[in-house]
């Protein structure tokens, strides 16, 4: 989708939002007929979707994608989901997408490290404090970031958020 702000202006910003996809989760309760269609069930897994999306915004040269939380199913899956969240967000980095989130709360260790150990990748909001960032290639887009810390939040962070609309400037 093209975002825009007021009054029908198109900043031209191309994005594509991805969230609660749960790396490292498996499909379960399948249709056996998929099996008739030389389906397998990690073929429709969130790792497939991932490389799906991934493939996606490289070729169709999104400006960025945003990754909305809970990309990741659990605090114990250390290997399987990281490595193809990371391997992706490398590909999105090299490929010249702005990749960015916000870490829900499966992904509170996840999501920060990541960002700790890939040079260009943002997560917004580190910490449980409320971030601003703006696409470089189209600073009259801004988004706005809170991750979740821990696991469990017992304040609403919508409390904390301060921001003044800008004219011609897209808030998301």
């Amino acid at each position: 989708r093209t975002a825009g702000a007021g009054r029908g202006t198109n900043l031209g910003a191309r994005l594509l939002f991805i969230g609660d996809i749960h790396l490292g989760r498996r499909p379960s309760r399948l249709p056996e007929a998929l099996e008739a269609h030389q389906l397998r069930a990690a073929e429709l897994g969130p790792a497939a979707v991932w490389r799906t999306c991934v493939d996606w915004a490289c070729r169709e040269r999104v400006d960025a994608v945003v990754l909305a939380g809970d990309v990741v199913d659990g605090l114990d899956d250390r290997f399987e989901a990281y490595s193809h969240l990371k391997a992706g967000v490398e590909q999105l980095i090299a490929a010249g997408v702005a990749t960015l989130a916000v870490a829900g709360n499966h992904d509170v260790e996840a999501l920060p490290r990541l960002a700790d150990q890939i040079p260009g990748f943002v997560l917004l909001g580190r910490g449980g404090r409320w971030q601003e960032h703006r696409l470089a290639a189209h600073p009259g887009v801004r988004l706005l970031g809170w991750s979740f810390a821990t696991q469990r939040v017992s304040e609403n962070p919508l409390a904390s958020l301060q921001w003044h609309a800008e004219p011609d400037v897209a808030t998301l």
